[in-house]
C-alpha cells in the first residue's frame, strides 16, 4: 500500500502545529503560575497611578486627570471582566495583569526561539531576567496598573519592526495609545535611525 506524499506532509504539518500549540499553552500556564507566585511573595506598592486606574475601572466613562485618563484599555477590560464574572475589581486587574505578563513572556520566548533562533538557554535566562527585573516585579507588586500592556505592545512593535511589517506597526502604535502613550514614543524613532 502506497501512501501519497502529500498525505504524509499534511500529517507531519498537523503534528508540528499541534506540538507548537502545546508549547504555547504550556508556556502560558508556566508564566501565569510564575506571575501568581511573584504577586504573592511581593509587598503591595504603588506611586498613586493605581488610584486613577481603579476609579476608571469602577466608573467606566469617568475621566480622571491626565495622562491616566487616556489609558482606558486596561481599566475597561478589568471592569468588563469584573462585571461578567462578578469578580472584585482588584481581582479583575490582577487577572488582566497576570494574563498580559504570561502573554508577554510567552511571546518573547517564542520570538526568541522561532523568530530569532536564539538558544533555549539564552531564551530562558532572558525570561528569568525579566521576571526579576524592576518592570517584572513592580507591575506585579501593583496589579492595578497598565504596565504589562505597555510591555506587550512594545514587544509587538519590535517584532513588527524586525519583520518590516510597517502597516502592522502603525496599527500597534495606534491601538497602544489606549494602553499607554509612551509605546509610540519608543517605537516610532526606531523607524528612522
Amino acid at each position: 500500500m502506497l501512501i501519497q506524499k502529500g498525505a504524509v506532509e499534511a500529517y507531519v504539518s498537523v503534528k508540528v502545529m499541534r506540538t507548537k500549540l502545546q508549547l504555547i499553552i504550556i508556556l502560558l500556564f508556566i508564566f501565569s503560575i510564575v506571575g501568581v507566585c511573584v504577586t504573592y511573595v511581593t509587598l503591595p506598592m504603588g506611586y498613586g497611578d493605581s488610584n486613577h486606574y481603579l476609579i476608571m475601572a469602577q466608573s467606566p466613562g469617568t475621566y480622571v486627570a491626565s495622562p491616566w485618563g487616556y489609558r482606558i484599555a486596561t481599566p475597561y477590560v478589568a471592569a468588563l471582566i469584573s462585571s461578567i464574572f462578578n469578580f472584585p475589581i482588584k481581582l479583575s486587574f490582577a487577572a488582566v495583569q497576570i494574563g498580559m505578563y504570561a502573554l508577554f513572556l510567552t511571546l518573547l520566548s517564542l520570538w526568541f526561539l522561532w523568530g530569532l533562533r536564539i538558544s533555549r538557554f539564552a531564551t530562558a535566562m532572558t525570561c528569568l531576567l525579566f521576571v526579576f527585573s524592576y518592570p517584572g516585579v513592580y507591575n506585579l507588586h501593583n496589579v492595578v496598573h497598565v504596565g504589562f500592556g505597555e510591555h506587550l505592545f512594545v514587544l509587538l512593535g519590535c517584532i513588527a519592526i524586525f519583520h518590516e511589517r510597517f502597516k502592522l506597526l502603525v496599527f500597534i502604535v495606534a491601538t497602544s495609545c489606549l494602553v499607554k502613550e509612551s509605546v509610540g514614543m519608543l517605537l516610532i524613532p526606531v523607524l528612522h535611525p
